[in-house]
């Protein structure tokens, strides 16, 4: 624990210390979860220091006591490496999603390791990866996701475009950074994709908005391109609700109806399958393009 009391001192100019959080150890149990879609899910920490407004992740908090505020928290699951390198032993392989509800690459990890010593194990043990993050850390993993190529695919989430990422997601790496890292993962042979998760609504979803971005990624050899919904979870309405009043009031009544009737919902998604293949064929972008689960274009530009 003194180790872990110098590494915050020493990262006191880190974002993710302003404003003071709290960084526990933990153990685990098991490390590998298996839900209803056909892929395992891995998750070294608890908690989520990149603050996201929107982060659907803090539904797990209820099945916590007394959480802390989101974003202000991180336990540290230590023995996971030791749980998974039993787990894989008896577990069939199949595809790993690295960082389901937490970003396995956050702020501790640069003290913890736990992610790397996980991704070694499960790569050794034949089990492919599908990772996701928002942190410029995942740069520090290039070597073992480079090594075993052929069983991996990174991705990186963004959500909205600059300064609004400030408000929105406050302690990530910034959006600029995370574009920076698929192209430099692409140079070292490591498959790619982006996910827009969640594509934040009045905030970037248009067709102009959309055009800029895909204009900019169209160049890198991504595997796909995944676009996801605002998630009407548990704690995620009580949580932008505050920031869209007072920041962008004229966009609350499209959230409320996203969030509240799932008819609205399903016709703002309709109407946002329509400006991305717009985006897609007004930019060039080509690439397989999903959105919340089903397939919008194989091959957009064409």
């Amino acid at each position: 624990m003194r180790q872990l009391e110098l590494f915050v001192a020493k990262n006191k100019g880190s974002p993710a210390s302003r404003g003071g959080v709290k960084i526990e150890e933990i153990t685990c149990r098991s490390a590998l979860q298996r839900p209803p879609w056909d892929e395992y899910t891995l998750n070294p920490y608890r908690g989520c220091l990149h603050a996201c407004v929107y982060g659907y992740c803090r539904m797990m908090q209820r099945f916590e006591d007394d959480p802390p505020p989101w974003g202000t928290y991180c336990h540290a699951r230590t023995n996971m490496p030791n749980v998974l390198a039993r787990e894989v032993k008896r577990y069939p392989p199949k595809q790993v999603m690295v960082g389901s509800v937490c970003d396995a690459w956050q702020w501790p990890e640069k003290h913890f390791g736990i992610t790397r010593e996980c991704l070694l194990i499960l790569l050794k043990g034949g089990f492919p990866l599908r990772c996701l993050t928002k942190s410029d850390l995942i740069r520090r993993d290039f070597d073992v996701l480079s090594q075993y190529r052929n069983m991996v695919t990174l991705g990186v989430s963004l959500s909205t475009p600059p300064p609004l990422s400030l408000l929105w997601e406050p302690r990530a790496s910034p959006p600029e950074e995370r574009l920076k890292i698929l192209a430099e993962a692409a140079q070292y042979g490591i498959p790619v994709y982006l996910s827009l998760s969640p594509l934040l609504p009045g905030l970037g979803d248009d067709v102009d908005s959309l055009s800029a971005l895909f204009a900019r990624i169209r160049r890198l050899p991504l595997q796909g391109l995944w676009v996801d919904l605002v998630h009407a979870r548990s704690g995620v309405w009580r949580a932008c609700y505050p920031l869209l009043a007072k920041r962008f009031p004229k966009l609350l009544p499209l959230w409320r109806k996203i969030f509240f009737d799932r008819g609205e919902a399903q016709r703002y998604a309709g109407k946002l399958r329509v400006r991305i293949l717009e985006a897609a064929v007004r930019s060039g972008l080509r690439c397989r393009i999903d959105l919340k689960g089903y397939e919008v274009a194989r091959r957009c530009g064409r």
